[in-house]
């Protein structure tokens, strides 16, 4: 027996996922998650799972303690019985569920494959791009690998969603230097200058997002890029571990106190991060390049971008890259 959910509405709309009955399936926005569903920014890393439950001969759903909550049939829900036909709210992502299904349409189905993504990264909007990624690659003098392009298409925040596809990705954004608000929908704002007061900080510094924030990184890409105010990392760290490495690369310090930075400050935008690591030592690099698999950044033309990675991550890197 099989049970499909179909997406009707979110960034996978369209796709299905399939169940099997012979094990417990889970559903979330990372590869912690059997199937995956990446640019839901309101899903949870493991928002809920899926069984066949033999007493009952029916199927099972689990919310696994999520952020915002799983629906059934706008019924908020820990744990049921699946109704044939239903619907299923989970982040911003609604299916259908179809607990029987032709065989004929079955064989259209993806496989299950655990722990790896069912779906592309995707955002609110589709963006895939419609070209392949034209770069040219390069040895820095700081040692890093870097892949650089001039070219107008495919657009930067389309590149970010290829690499976004491979890597969890998060953004430095200073919408202070830009006079933008910030978004109004964070609960919680990651200032990387917590040395600062808190009076202060919304002016001074940027902020850390990722992939818990319930924002559009690529719509914040769109605004900021070529303007020196965003930078993307695409790091395997939890948010509060990447933050507390950020600021202990600015400061030089464990990440926790509020000493004044006698680090390297100019990681946080882009013109000056990219010449750090296009040009400085190693030692120099190593305090972002330890905690990001790679960074993208702005050049001097405003619609390029240019990756940077160490040679060990390159391969993934440019695989990542392929449209």
């Amino acid at each position: 027996m099989q049970a499909i959910l179909e997406a009707t509405s979110g960034p996978a709309a369209g796709s299905r996922l399939k169940f099997d009955a012979d094990r417990e399936t889970t559903v979330g926005r990372t590869d912690a998650a059997d199937l995956v569903i990446g640019a839901d920014f309101f899903l949870s890393r493991v928002h809920f799972a899926v069984r066949f439950d033999p007493d009952e001969q029916m199927w099972r759903l689990r919310d696994l303690e999520s952020r915002h909550g799983t629906r059934i049939d706008d019924e908020p829900v820990t744990e049921t019985l699946l109704p044939d036909g239903g619907t299923i709210e989970a982040g911003k992502s609604t299916f259908r569920v179809q607990c029987e299904m032709e065989a004929s349409l079955l064989a259209e189905m993806l496989p299950v494959a655990a722990g790896a993504a069912l779906f592309a990264a995707t955002a609110a909007s589709e963006r895939s791009p419609s070209v392949e990624p034209k770069y040219d690659r390069s040895r820095c003098h700081s040692g890093l690998r870097s892949m650089m392009s001039m070219e107008a298409e495919p657009a930067p925040a389309e590149i970010a969603w290829l690499l976004a596809r491979r890597f969890p990705m998060f953004l430095i954004a200073d919408f202070s230097k830009l006079s933008l608000p910030l978004p109004e929908q964070l609960e919680k704002k990651t200032f990387l200058f917590n040395w600062m007061d808190d009076e202060v900080l919304p002016f001074c510094s940027p902020l850390l997002l990722g992939p818990d924030d319930p924002v559009d990184p690529y719509e914040i890409i769109d605004e900021m890029w070529g303007k020196d105010a965003v930078m993307c990392l695409y790091s395997t760290l939890e948010k509060p571990d990447l933050l507390l490495r950020l600021r202990a690369a600015i400061r030089r310090d464990d990440g926790t106190s509020r000493s004044i930075p006698n680090g390297i400050l100019g990681y946080c935008w882009p013109e000056a991060g990219r010449a750090v690591l296009e040009s400085a030592p190693e030692k120099l690099t190593a305090p972002l390049m330890d905690c990001v698999t790679a960074v993208l950044t702005e050049i001097d033309e405003p619609a390029g971008w240019r990756v940077f990675c160490r040679k060990d991550n390159e391969a993934s890197v440019r695989s990542a890259l392929e449209r």
